[in-house]
C-alpha cells in the first residue's frame, strides 16, 4: 500500500471529492436547502446513507485468519536443536562431552541395544530429550 500527502497522486479520492462537490451542490439546490444546519441534517440523514447503499460493497462475514499464540512449551520445542547420536554398550550416549542415559516418564531406565540410532532433542530452554523409534525419553546425566 502506497501512501502520500500529495493530493494529485490520489486520483480516486480526488475524483470522488469532485463528484461530491458537483453532485452535492445540485442535490442541495433540488431540496431547497439554504442553511448549513439543514445541509448537515440532509447529509447525515439522507445523502450519506443513500450514497453508501448505492456504492458500498457488502462485506462477507468470514472467520478470523489469526491463530492463537503458541504456548511457551510449543515455542520451546519448535526452537529445539536435533543432534544425531548412537547408544554405546552401556546404553548411554555422549553429548557435549557428558554421558547421558534415557529414562521413561515415570523414572525407569530404558536400555537400548548398542549402536541404536537416536536423536537428541536440545530444547530452547536447555532441556534434553532423546527420541528412539518415535518414542521420547528424558535424558539424565550420569
Amino acid at each position: 500500500m502506497e501512501t502520500t500527502s500529495v493530493s494529485q497522486a490520489k486520483g480516486q479520492i480526488e475524483r470522488l471529492n469532485g463528484s461530491f462537490q458537483r453532485r452535492l451542490i445540485f442535490e442541495l439546490h433540488l431540496m431547497n436547502i439554504n442553511s448549513i444546519e439543514e445541509a448537515n441534517k440532509y447529509l447525515l440523514e439522507t445523502f450519506i446513507p443513500e450514497y453508501n447503499d448505492k456504492f458500498s460493497i457488502k462485506m462477507k462475514k468470514s472467520d478470523s485468519v489469526f491463530i492463537d499464540s503458541p504456548t511457551d512449551n510449543q515455542i520451546n520445542y519448535t526452537l529445539a536443536i536435533l543432534h544425531s547420536r548412537v547408544f554405546d554398550n552401556g546404553s548411554a550416549i555422549k553429548f557435549k562431552n557428558k554421558y547421558y542415559q534415557a529414562y521413561k516418564r515415570h523414572g525407569d531406565l530404558e536400555c537400548f541395544m548398542p549402536k541404536t540410532r537416536c536423536l537428541v532433542i536440545e530444547a530452547f530452554d536447555g532441556d534434553l530429550l532423546v527420541t528412539v523409534d518415535e518414542k521420547i525419553y528424558r535424558l539424565k546425566e550420569f
